[in-house]
């Protein structure tokens, strides 16, 4: 069984102020509550569907069927916006950071000691409490410190899972426009890469290290028969019959037709137009595509 401890359980131990949430209305990082923190999923369902996912389409070919996440995945899942600026920025060389940490986060101290361009995610806590007399502009580094702290545990983790890189705080200068970014679409960007890496390695013989925030969209739009059985820890499932449980007829193309839109957060009802294109997603230097043309059934074609 494969729990999210690494990741996702993590973002318990910082239930940010109200004042900061205030601060971040409209940017998803306000609507983290909305997900499910205790995620868990058995190792042997990831293997057999990460076997399906084919590198050079970044998609999963089920009984000849392709399927991947998609932006209406991140955007019914998480609330991060799907539209907006690229998440893109500068990258710091490390004489730089500490300055940087210095003028946006207070403190350089939050720096690796070997790693000078990488923040400490634990560091971050200490932004937790805020004083009340705190207000305006001195909210902006606890705003900042919670949206690295996000980044680091789910929505951008980095291969060290202690870490969040420092090039992210270019973003976020500006405590006002962090709502302004595509968070959702850098995280699809991530999520893509992340499967490609994953498979690789998997390719290569080395160990492989499951990225635990790409559970949740890796078992939206199952069965609910595959979907209980990948979550139950007590059902000895072995590998061999997820390998045959992952067919076409256990795949709900639409999982969220019944949903109505006014579920969502007024910026993502305008934006869900866009979930349904071919567009190019961008986390800093990495790019992918948007392929919905190649899941016709998801668009019920």
């Amino acid at each position: 069984m494969y729990k999210s401890r690494t990741h996702l359980r993590v973002l318990k131990d910082w239930q940010p102020a109200h004042v900061v949430l205030q601060r971040l209305e409209g940017s998803g990082f306000d609507l983290l509550s909305r997900i499910n923190m205790d995620y868990r999923v058995t190792i042997d369902f990831l293997l057999a569907l990460v076997d399906s996912y084919s590198i050079e389409l970044s998609y999963f070919i089920i009984s000849e069927e392709r399927i991947a996440p998609t932006l209406e995945d991140v955007a019914r899942i998480t609330g991060f916006p799907i539209d907006g600026m690229p998440v893109t920025g500068c990258d710091y060389k490390a004489a730089e950071c500490s300055d940087i940490c210095n003028e946006l986060v207070l403190s350089a101290r939050f720096l690796h000691e070997k790693n000078k361009c990488d923040i400490i995610i634990k560091e971050l806590l200490h932004f937790k409490d805020i004083s009340l007399d705190i207000v305006g502009a001195g909210l902006d580094p606890y705003v900042r410190a919670y949206v690295l702290y996000v980044i680091g545990c789910f929505l951008m983790p980095p291969r060290d899972s202690r870490l969040v890189p420092c090039m992210y705080l270019s973003l976020l200068r500006n405590a006002d426009a962090i709502r302004n970014y595509a968070w959702g679409a850098a995280l699809l960007c991530h999520l893509y890469h992340s499967l490609r890496e994953f498979k690789m390695t998997r390719i290569n013989g080395k160990n492989p290290k499951i990225m635990s925030f790409c559970a949740p969209f890796l078992t939206v739009g199952w069965s609910q028969s595959v979907e209980r059985k990948s979550r139950n820890c007590y059902n000895k499932k072995k590998r061999e019959e997820f390998d045959l449980m992952l067919t076409s007829d256990n795949i709900m193309w639409r999982p969220y037709a019944r949903l109505r839109d006014d579920f969502l957060p007024n910026y993502l009802i305008r934006q869900m137009s866009l979930a349904l294109s071919c567009t190019i997603l961008i986390c800093f230097e990495k790019l992918a595509y948007h392929r919905l043309d190649l899941c016709p059934l998801k668009l019920n074609l």
